[in-house]
């Protein structure tokens, strides 16, 4: 926002009365008195006179008149001094009350001139100056409505007051009450239509507009009634700029800087520089600016942003943190350092920052986009989505110089998400198909895998049925063989056997033969011997040839008979030798026969195996055959559920946007407090973390404004409901959430701040807030206006409470019953009467139920209470049981909708 120049008001000096000054000192009376033209020469004069004066009664006027002098100088803290001695000499001295005010207004101290400017009107209440000074301060402060009802009231007193026309279409064009503001600014250009002030004042509003050659038309006549007047150049280069016109921008802001070299001069410069891409160039600029003003937070906000996209961060973040602190109001300070931190991955730090330029700010598109971008960042799709679609729902024509460009980038990720979107379901439906066809080829498979095995038992059956026959028939010929090869060379042993004994028989059948021809003839030999004897007895030679011829047959009969003996033993030799051979051939054929029964058994075997092969073989095509009935029953499901996921998603993407689109949405803003810490009793220990937790989860919800304080005083809990109120104005929803002590008295409720005291029933009035002035907060919301008190505790305060007023104002435990308007429901945590239980837990009771509900889709709101009053009432054994008052319309509301 591009803001015109305010009045304070002129200075008041003096003219001191001459019959109190000495003749020689007449001439720096005149002097003194006109210390505001002049004060190069004023201060030594006033001095002079204050040195000399011995009237008590002019001495304040003389302290006033240098003060001025002083101002007019820049020194604001000697001007102070002097108007303070002048109101010690006399406190009722309107003038010094107000030229302080002016000077604590000029060194940024606004309460203390706040404070002087309302002390002069107890002085003098009909003052259009007077009012006009306190506005222009409370103006500075950013007390918008309060500096509004003073210009107005010096309006009201001088009508032709051009000041309070040119500060309070200012303080309009704050609250982007653009038609008063420039309403405002036309009664100052009829009232001064030679002060070029009123032309560059409407001229920020027409750029506020995007109007910018209006603007430019206004500043033209500004620099015609004074060519000298550098702002009009600077802020006419600003709407060339805002044109696109950069070249003329240029021209105009060499022109300020030649007539005065300002800081806003150097400033505007840098943003062309910015503009143009030359950041070393902007950055120069911003630094002369800061030369002559360190504490410029507009500069250092744009320094610090013009570093970000140089990449060097971290001196970025440390000028941003310096424009914040300078003004912790800045919507562009807060936004651009917002900006900062998501460009370091600080996500949570910039969306805290971007929340309070909303807050400062409501419709700072800006602000929007940078959110967007931070919850995009973390993956919160939705969130972001929901910020681009508000950045782009909002007027592009105020801060145009950062809206424009904030909008083309919303703009610009509502296409990137909706294209993420479409690609995401159509990655899902390919995912789908491809799951289709993994299963398909899961069930072909498994059926390939049946027929392999079907395919492999048939194989094994046929060669364990192959391997049978031909082991039986090698069985069959080994046994055929091995029994005629037994057979035979049995039969050829027995044949050999019979030989030799036939041979051996006949051997000794011969030899017995010879034997006993031998034995004949040597019985022949002896009988013809003897005979021969018996003739040749008488003759010795007779007889011992007989005896010679029996020896020589005896001896022949004896070799026969050994002949005959060796032939028997011969047979018999030859018949034991056969039966040996026999006997072990009939060995060779048992070991033959067992090595044949070893290799049935092992064919057995074989074969007992080659058949369980078969079985299992069997068994594997059973189990192929079910695996492929399963997969394929699998495969149908997985293609029916991605059928219907592919439909689902077909579904959505004809329903996705097929262009990002300016889409306005019901606003919903909230106020969350928890007081846990007051000053003179014991911590609360759950209020502050209650509030904390409900204050996440409205923000979850996506509540476009979530005010989240704790521990307020009075004064800071009355301005959190000013700064609430503002944001009211434009909302769907308006939400209260409070924890911590609350009170009735004479049955009215309140609610107690933490500095409160109530030393008496009377002083309730003073220190604490009532119900109603929370009812009165939320009361511009077009739907819904919700109150949540979570205020019924015990308090401290009722013991030691004094009773001052009359006894029907009583002092009850809890909270009264209350009766507010249609369209408006209040939530106790305990119902009228009753005192709710803080909880030992995390939470109390009341809010770990409020919290956990409202993140359920699809739970209408009184539903809701009906189910956080179930939940709270079995969690405290009945001991307490919410309740809600007032009614809604017949629209349904929905924290969560489905």
């Amino acid at each position: 926002m591009r803001l015109g120049r305010g009045l304070i008001g002129g200075f008041f000096a003096i003219v001191v009365a001459v019959a109190a000054i000495r003749p020689a000192l007449a001439g720096d009376a005149e002097t003194c008195a006109r210390s505001a033209a002049d004060p190069d020469a004023g201060i030594p004069a006033c001095t002079r006179l204050l040195d000399q004066e011995r009237n008590p009664a002019a001495v304040p006027g003389l302290y006033n008149n240098r003060a001025v002098a002083k101002v007019m100088r820049g020194d604001h803290r000697g001007a102070i001094d002097d108007l303070t001695r002048a109101l010690d000499r006399q406190p009722a001295f309107t003038d010094a009350l107000k030229n302080r005010g002016i000077a604590w207004h000029m060194l940024g101290e606004y309460d203390r001139a706040i404070a002087d400017f309302t002390q002069a009107l107890r002085l003098d209440r009909r003052s259009p100056a007077i009012l006009n000074a306190r506005g222009a301060a409370l103006l500075a402060k950013e007390e918008f409505d309060r500096a509004v009802t003073d210009f107005d009231a010096a309006i009201a007193l001088d009508g032709k007051f051009f000041r309070a026309f040119a500060n309070r279409g200012l303080a309009y064009l704050h609250k982007r009450d653009l038609d008063r503001a420039l309403d405002d600014f036309n009664a100052l250009i009829r009232l001064r239509p030679t002060d070029p002030l009123g032309y560059e004042n409407r001229a920020a509003l027409l750029i506020d507009r995007a109007e910018f050659d209006g603007a430019i038309a206004d500043y033209n006549t500004a620099i015609r009634l004074t060519p000298t007047a550098w702002r009009a150049y600077s802020r006419r280069g600003e709407a060339w700029r805002l044109k696109g016109e950069l070249q003329r921008a240029l021209a105009d802001h060499a022109k300020a800087i030649a007539l005065e070299p300002a800081p806003e001069a150097y400033n505007n410069r840098a943003l062309v520089w910015k503009d143009m891409g030359q950041l070393d160039k902007a950055l120069a600029d911003c630094d002369e600016a800061l030369l002559n003003n360190p504490r410029h937070a507009l500069v250092l906000a744009n320094r610090g942003e013009i570093l970000r996209l140089k990449g060097d961060l971290g001196r970025s973040l440390e000028d941003l943190n310096r424009a914040v602190a300078a003004n912790p109001r800045s919507p562009i300070a807060l936004t651009f350092r917002g900006d900062t931190y998501r460009a370091g991955r600080q996500t949570e730090r910039a969306i805290a920052d971007y929340d309070e330029a909303l807050r400062v700010l409501p419709d700072f598109v800006a602000a929007y986009t940078g959110r967007g971008l931070a919850h995009e960042q973390k993956g919160e799709t939705a969130l972001a989505r929901a910020d681009f679609e508000r950045a782009m729902s909002l007027s592009p024509d105020r801060d145009a110089g950062v809206a424009r460009p904030a909008q083309a980038l919303a703009h610009e990720r509502i296409a990137a998400l909706a294209t993420a979107q479409t690609e995401q379901a159509r990655s899902v439906v390919r995912a789908a198909e491809s799951r289709v066809a993994e299963e398909s080829a899961k069930r072909a498979s498994a059926t390939q895998a049946a027929a392999d095995a079907r395919e492999a038992r048939l194989r094994a059956e046929a060669d364990a049925r192959e391997k049978g026959r031909a082991e039986n028939q090698a069985r069959a010929e080994f046994e055929a063989r091995v029994k005629a090869e037994a057979r035979a060379e049995s039969l050829a042993g027995l044949r050999m056997a019979d030989e030799a004994r036939r041979t051996a028989l006949a051997e000794a059948a011969q030899a017995r033969a010879t034997a006993e021809d031998a034995m004949r003839t040597a019985t022949a030999a002896r009988a013809a011997a003897e005979a021969e004897a018996k003739l040749r007895a008488e003759s010795l030679a007779g007889l011992r040839m007989a005896d010679e011829a029996r020896r020589t047959a005896l001896a022949e009969a004896a070799q026969a008979r050994a002949t005959a003996e060796d032939a028997m033993r011969t047979a018999t030799a030859a018949r034991a030798a056969a039966e040996a051979e026999a006997k072990l051939r009939g060995e060779q054929e048992t070991r033959a026969r067992a090595d044949l029964m070893a290799q049935i058994a092992a064919s057995n075997a074989a074969l007992a195996t080659s058949r369980a092969e078969a079985e299992r073989a069997k068994a594997a095509e059973e189990q192929a055959r079910r695996s492929a009935a399963e997969a394929e029953a699998r495969a149908k499901a997985a293609e029916a559920e991605a059928g219907k996921a592919l439909r689902e998603l077909k579904a959505k993407l004809a329903e996705a946007p097929k262009a990002p689109a300016a889409v306005e949405t019901g606003r919903r803003v909230a106020l969350v407090i928890g007081n846990s810490s007051y000053r003179d009793f014991a911590l609360l220990n759950n209020p502050r973390r209650d509030a904390d937790a409900v204050a996440n989860a409205f923000r979850s919800l996506g509540f476009q404004t979530v005010i989240a304080e704790s521990n307020l005083s009075r004064q800071n809990f009355v301005a959190a409901l000013r700064r609430f109120e503002d944001q009211v104005e434009s909302a769907d929803w308006a939400v209260v959430y409070y924890a911590g002590h609350g009170l009735e008295v004479g049955g009215m409720n309140y609610l107690i701040p933490t500095d409160a005291q109530l030393n008496a029933d009377r002083d309730i009035q003073d220190e604490a807030i009532t119900v109603e002035r929370v009812l009165v907060a939320t009361e511009k919301a077009r739907k819904l206006r919700l109150i949540v008190l979570d205020a019924c505790r015990d308090n401290p305060f009722v013991p030691r409470m004094r009773r001052t007023l009359a006894s029907t104002r009583s002092v009850g435990r809890g909270l009264a019953k209350i009766e507010p308007e249609g369209g408006t429901l209040v939530a106790f945590a305990a119902r009228d009467g009753q005192v709710a239980q803080d909880g030992t837990g995390a939470n109390s009771p009341f809010a770990a139920a409020f919290v956990k509900l409202i993140m359920e889709p699809g739970l209408e709101i009184n539903m809701l209470f009906r189910r956080v009053r179930d939940e709270v009432f079995a969690a405290t054994n009945r001991k307490q049981e919410p309740f809600t008052y007032g009614s809604l319309p017949g629209e349904a509301f929905y924290f969560r909708p489905k």
